[in-house]
């Protein structure tokens, strides 16, 4: 999500449109900043206080009354900030693009986090509809998400671009060269429950059994490795 953001902020800000973004200080130390950065204002509020593993900072959802700007763009779900975020801006007046990046889960907490993550879920439906827009990189996500399959009216489908400025094409071929017909699959990502790389294990196991020849790279580290 935080490369998305900024590769979306500057590319707006490059096309001349003031973009501001608010959001923690996740990874840095926790102390308040504003600073400029490619054009793009960055405010960091510092994220000390979680409700399961959901950041507790009121101040960000704040911005959206304080703060002076045209459009609302939210990534989200953050439970609780996202909200509020919304209603604020909707009170205001000012219209809400929500990017719907996840729905609110966590693997650590057991039970409690699944009963939590289901109520939530049905909590959050009310603020989502207030926003004018929903944004989702797929069709499949939308479609199974128990938040936004419910707005489909809303839906926006963006698939997630990629710069090819920025790749080499030569430096992607094969350093081993010819694969003789062998198809290979790369997975880049952070190896968490919910990436779902288990299910991509079974899969190339399946395909291996009925007599594909299939290769599989996985690029990335955390609790799954």
């Amino acid at each position: 999500m935080e490369k998305f953001v900024q590769t979306l902020t500057s590319g707006l800000a490059e096309k001349g449109h003031s973009v501001k973004v608010v959001t923690s200080t996740r990874g840095l130390e926790p102390v308040f900043s504003r600073e400029t950065r490619n054009s793009v204002e960055l405010i960091r509020h510092p994220e000390r206080f979680h409700l399961f593993e959901a950041p507790f900072l009121p101040r960000i959802a704040v911005a959206a009354i304080t703060e002076d700007y045209d459009v609302l763009h939210i990534n989200g779900m953050v439970p609780l900030l996202s909200d509020i975020a919304i209603l604020f801006a909707r009170l205001r007046g000012k219209p809400v693009v929500l990017t719907y990046h996840n729905d609110a889960e966590t693997a650590n907490w057991g039970t409690l986090g699944l009963f939590a993550a289901a109520v939530y879920s049905v909590f959050a439906r009310f603020f989502v509809s207030l926003a004018n827009v929903i944004v989702c990189s797929t069709t499949s996500y939308a479609m199974t998400s128990p938040v936004v399959r419910f707005f489909h009216h809303k839906l926006r489908v963006i698939p997630l671009g990629v710069d090819l400025a920025k790749f080499n094409a030569a430096a992607l071929k094969s350093p081993e060269g010819d694969l003789g017909g062998k198809k290979r699959l790369l997975f880049v990502g952070q190896l968490k429950q919910y990436k779902g790389v288990h299910v991509l294990l079974e899969s190339v196991a399946r395909l291996r059994s009925d007599g594909h020849q299939v290769e599989l790279g996985i690029v990335g580290t955390g609790p799954e490795y």
